[in-house]
């Protein structure tokens, strides 16, 4: 522990193989590791988090450069790096080969959480559970808020899609999260040497 001013800083290290909020948990086995520096002024008014890494798992990695809290509550931004093996970990997909990242500001006042984020992916390979199918060439990208549920639009496009020995190629459409829900309104695709729409 160290003062400087008025302030006191604590360098900190965390682990927990158990971690979640609500329906969202941490995979079983799944470990998250991480570290960070809490600065907190005397009358503890004021609590700073920065230099905040956490690892879960094999591949993902979620940064907070900075967390601040006062008297109207936490405010901060954070990232996520992800190789996506926790989608296998969770018995998602089968298989996945691709990176994920995304970018958020977020608030915790006693109303409640919201952000504003950003997400991305590119995914080369994807098998689906029992070799239901696999896709190549995911492209996504979405930007969207969070105020009680995920609202939010994007893109995507995918390469191709093998399922029940026939392919969809060239597939593209905008994606609409409403309510939690992540719809695809309208795409485009090959099939069979035809479009479909």
């Amino acid at each position: 522990m160290n003062k400087k001013g008025n302030a006191w800083s604590i360098p900190i290290q965390f682990n927990s193989d158990y971690l979640g909020y609500g329906d969202l948990m941490l995979p079983y086995g799944s470990e998250l590791t991480g570290k960070s520096l809490v600065t907190f002024s005397d009358d503890s008014s004021v609590v700073t988090l920065s230099e905040t890494h956490a690892k879960i798992g094999e591949g993902t990695l979620l940064i907070i450069p900075k967390a601040h809290m006062d008297e109207s509550g936490w405010k901060g931004a954070a990232q996520v790096e992800s190789e996506l093996s926790l989608l296998v970990d969770m018995a998602y997909v089968a298989e996945v080969d691709g990176v994920f990242s995304a970018q958020a500001d977020w608030a915790l006042p006693a109303s409640g959480f919201s952000a504003e984020w950003t997400a991305k992916s590119d995914i080369a390979k994807m098998v689906l559970n029992d070799q239901a199918a696999t896709v190549s060439g995911i492209v996504a990208h979405l930007d969207g808020k969070y105020n009680g549920t995920f609202q939010g639009e994007g893109e995507m496009t995918i390469d191709r899609l093998d399922a029940a020995g026939a392919a969809i190629t060239v597939f593209s459409g905008p994606l609409l999260f409403q309510d939690n829900v992540l719809v695809i309104p309208k795409s485009t695709s090959q099939v069979f040497e035809g479009t479909l729409e």
